[in-house]
């Protein structure tokens, strides 16, 4: 009868181990599999922004009249950090869904805008388009602007960009 009693709790605290150790793995991977989210989360978001950054800083340069690169060259340049852009946003899209959709059209109304204003200059200086001073003066403040507080178009780029910060954020601050 003791060997039988004996045995019976043995199989009972074989079963609660059992279930321990299984509650505990499920626990484990679990938590590791949010950590490997986070992670890549983190990382994607840290990409885009990063980008983001590179855009305006590209910004910066190309609206500096003392840059020595073609207009060319500045906008291969610009593009090519748009391209990277749609590239992890479309990452992002994936993974978050759209709510990126905003900011990436107010940061590429800022491309247009500057695009447009960059013929309508070269048309001036070529004779194919004749524009009053005020038109003249409001494309110069696209093309040339020192990002002070009268310079309307390098706010509309630091909002732009200040609308990737709110959105991007939450997944920047998420392991604090």
């Amino acid at each position: 009868m003791l060997c039988e009693t004996i045995a019976v709790i043995s199989d009972i605290v074989l079963a609660l181990a059992a279930i321990v150790v299984a509650t505990v793995a499920v626990r484990g991977l679990s938590t590791w599999r949010k950590e490997l989210h986070g992670q890549a989360d983190f990382a994607l978001a840290r990409r885009i922004m990063q980008i983001v950054y590179e855009s305006r800083n590209r910004f910066r340069q190309i609206r500096n009249d003392l840059s020595v690169e073609t207009w060319d060259t500045q906008y291969e340049r610009l593009n090519g950090i748009f391209c990277e852009l749609d590239v992890a946003l479309l990452e992002a899209k994936v993974l978050w869904g759209d709510h990126l959709k905003s900011a990436k059209q107010t940061l590429k109304e800022c491309v247009s805008t500057y695009h447009l204003a960059r013929q309508k200059k070269y048309c001036i200086q070529e004779a194919k388009l004749e524009v009053s001073e005020e038109e003249n003066n409001r494309i110069d403040a696209i093309l040339y602007g020192d990002y002070d507080k009268s310079d309307d178009f390098g706010q509309a780029i630091e909002c732009a960009i200040a609308e990737f910060e709110s959105a991007i954020c939450p997944y920047l601050n998420r392991g604090k």
